[in-house]
């Protein structure tokens, strides 16, 4: 987070700062990745919104 919040990754450099609004715990580095990579998607986003930041705005 505090790399992001550096500008240190180019990828999200012109989306500082960021807010941490939610957490999920896995298991594994591989499930992580992939969790991250579903959430990018429209059914991923929807579950976010719905179900884990249901108080919040997505972007």
């Amino acid at each position: 987070m505090r790399e992001h919040n550096l500008g240190m990754n180019l990828s999200t450099k012109a989306y500082k700062p960021f807010e941490l609004l939610g957490y999920v715990a896995v298991r594994s580095e591989g499930h992580a990745r992939k969790l991250e990579k579903y959430f990018k998607t429209g059914s991923g986003k929807a579950v976010l919104k719905k179900r884990i930041l249901s108080d919040e705005v997505l972007v």
